[in-house]
């Protein structure tokens, strides 16, 4: 059984992109700046595209490899996951696949998890960039490199991740610790016009 996990809000209780990119800088030009990056993306503005463009860019950029995977490694210990997190059944064929950077999200599971996630760009052993955004339709087309092209059971906590939902046979939607079936895509694009 294919079974695919977004991260963030899904086995988490909120997003962890941006206490991720707090862990370089604390600079409060630079968190100001984003955080009014982050409003303009959430009244759709600006795309997630160019908000995580420019968090690579105020946090990331010119860190060396190294010390990207040394704070990785200590700010996955730092994320605090639900209950569903626990509940992973490794029997299965399991995809974590988030707009997330991989380098934070390795640490969180075991090698039998694939890991499909967002990816920094590193020229001469620093981060010049972002190199994949794994959001949206990206999300398919990473799964699909992978040879999956139908999923049997999907977790998600938003909308966003529809273009996932259409492959899917079932879909379950978290909040926090509750989880809500739904066997049609039609169930899908009904609890998100109540929320």
């Amino acid at each position: 059984m294919i079974v695919v996990y977004d991260f963030d809000k899904t086995l988490t209780y909120k997003d962890t992109l941006f206490g991720f990119f707090l862990e370089f800088s604390k600079n409060p030009f630079k968190i100001f700046f984003y955080f009014c990056l982050m409003v303009c993306a959430k009244l759709k503005l600006i795309s997630n595209d160019i908000l995580k463009r420019w968090g690579v860019k105020l946090f990331l950029k010119g860190v060396s490899k190294d010390t990207i995977e040394k704070k990785a490694h200590i700010y996955a210990k730092k994320i605090k996951t639900n209950s569903l997190y626990k509940e992973i059944d490794l029997k299965d064929r399991v995809f974590i696949v988030s707009a997330s950077f991989q380098e934070y999200l390795k640490p969180l599971f075991s090698k039998d998890v694939s890991i499909i996630a967002s990816r920094l760009d590193y020229a001469d052993g620093k981060v010049v960039g972002l190199l994949f955004n794994c959001y949206g339709k990206n999300k398919i087309d990473a799964l699909q490199k992978e040879g999956i092209f139908k999923i049997d059971l999907f977790f998600t906590d938003s909308y966003s991740d529809k273009p996932l939902a259409l492959l899917t046979k079932k879909i379950v939607i978290v909040k926090d610790d509750t989880k809500t079936m739904c066997n049609t895509l039609k169930e899908f694009e009904n609890y998100f016009k109540k929320v």
